[in-house]
C-alpha cells in the first residue's frame, strides 16, 4: 500500500488487487479491474510465480505440477492473448 500511496501523491493512478492465478477466470477478472483503475493496458509485467516446497521428481504430483503451469505459464499468456 505504501507505492501505491507514494504513486498517487505523485499525481499518478494506483490500484491493487490481489488473484490467485491458479484459478479459471482469476486472469481476466484481473484485467478488468486494471482496465477499471486504470484504462487500457499497455504493458503487463509478470511479477506472479507458484513454488511449492519440497518438491522434486520424485515427490511431485500431477495436482502440483498443474498448479505450478496455471500460474507461471497459463496466466501469463493468458494476461497477453487479452
Amino acid at each position: 500500500m505504501r507505492v501505491q500511496a507514494e504513486i498517487e501523491q505523485n499525481g499518478k493512478t494506483a490500484g491493487m488487487y490481489a488473484a490467485d492465478l491458479s484459478l479459471d477466470g482469476a486472469h481476466k477478472q484481473l484485467l478488468d479491474y486494471a482496465e477499471a483503475v486504470c484504462g487500457q493496458v499497455d504493458i503487463l509485467i509478470n511479477n506472479a510465480a507458484h513454488c511449492e516446497l519440497p518438491d522434486t521428481i520424485l515427490s511431485t504430483t500431477a495436482a502440483v505440477i498443474n498448479r505450478h503451469f496455471a500460474v507461471n505459464v497459463n496466466a501469463p499468456v493468458l494476461l497477453s492473448k487479452e
